[in-house]
């Protein structure tokens, strides 16, 4: 079922493509015989696997079929790039086939076996364009008066009914006074420099004409010639975005301000940190400290007591290392070390 009703598609787009053009087909008939001769011909001579017939008919086939998968694009709203470009690869290629299938320097010859796929491939691209203006006469186009007076306006306000799927122009009006009201709170309630200091959301509002639902439901109504009050919700609208901002910037500070006095406070110091923490929590260094001090000042009352005793025996007295052990006994007065070496 779902391969019949592929191809019910394809069927109807082929029959929208010969009901744009009735000549169509006449041409592609002409175009095909003529490119089918010539092709066939050239596979023939060329040594070509398979049937030579096969080689027309396959690449008029494709190039027919990427024209109805771009006019299909078209028709859900995609980009229809991809099958173009085939379509013109393979356009270019079937006449360079057929420009070879006459004798060298014969213009004459060769402008004859171009012209009929030529033909053939400049209808199908004229039905495409053909489309995509009757698609897009389906928005009101804003008027010409407007783009004379105020080109970078009226830039901007086309800019902003495709990007939102606007088709109607007096919609369009309400959309862009509800966004210059917004602009003019937004500078009232941020300030001079509100482009820095507003939120930052609020501002990709503003530039792409993205209004909240009850502003756009409002300048909906302009299409039935209803002058659509916008200043309580557009003045909402600003305000919410000033409000969201304070309140979730007052909510982060809160929330640091709670993790750094439960860091700094002494039952969190008697904490033991996690396997993973960078560092031990303060009571357990000064206990570390302590330890190290306590070990050291009795490896040097050991050595000021006897200065002869042997490294591995302080070491093993007094809990330090060795190294330890050997810088204390460096720092020990002079005659600690003469009596040492018995000089």
């Amino acid at each position: 079922m779902a391969r019949m009703g592929k191809h019910s598609k394809l069927a109807g787009a082929a029959y929208s493509l010969v009901k744009d053009n009735p000549v169509l087909p006449v041409i592609a008939g002409v175009g095909f015989a003529v490119s089918f001769q010539t092709i066939a011909r050239l596979a023939t001579e060329q040594h070509m696997p398979g049937w030579p017939v096969l080689y027309p008919i396959l690449i008029d086939v494709f190039l027919l079929g990427v024209i109805v998968e771009a006019r299909k694009a078209a028709d859900d709203g995609r980009s229809d790039l991809a099958p173009r470009l085939v379509a013109w690869v393979l356009a270019g290629f079937t006449i360079y086939v057929n420009a070879h299938g006459s004798p060298g320097r014969d213009w004459l010859g060769i402008a004859l076996h171009v012209a009929a796929p030529a033909a053939w491939i400049t209808f199908l691209e004229l039905t495409r364009w053909r489309k995509l203006r009757r698609q897009a006469s389906r928005r009101e186009r804003i008027p010409v008066a407007r783009w004379l007076l105020s080109p970078a306006t009226s830039a901007g306000m086309y800019r902003r009914m495709v990007l939102h799927n606007v088709t109607s122009y007096p919609v369009a009006l309400a959309r862009e006074e509800a966004r210059m009201l917004a602009l003019d709170l937004a500078a009232a309630v941020f300030g001079k420099r509100w482009k820095r200091d507003a939120p930052v959301v609020l501002r990709h509002q503003l530039r792409a004409g993205t209004l909240p639902d009850d502003v756009s439901r409002l300048c909906a109504m302009a299409e039935q010639g209803f002058a659509p009050a916008l200043a309580t919700p557009v003045e909402e609208w600003v305000m919410k975005a000033q409000r969201e901002r304070v309140t979730a910037v007052a909510r982060v500070r809160r929330e640091t301000r709670a993790i750094e006095k439960a860091a700094d406070s002494p039952a969190a110091e008697t904490v033991s940190a996690p396997l993973d923490a960078p560092a031990k929590p303060r009571a357990a260094r000064q206990n570390a400290v302590s330890a190290n001090a306590a070990k050291r000042a009795k490896a040097e009352r050991l050595l000021r007591a006897n200065p002869a005793l042997s490294r591995a025996e302080v070491v093993k007295r007094s809990g330090v290392s060795e190294r330890t052990a050997d810088r204390i006994r460096a720092q020990l007065p002079r005659q600690l070390h003469v009596a040492e070496t018995g000089s």
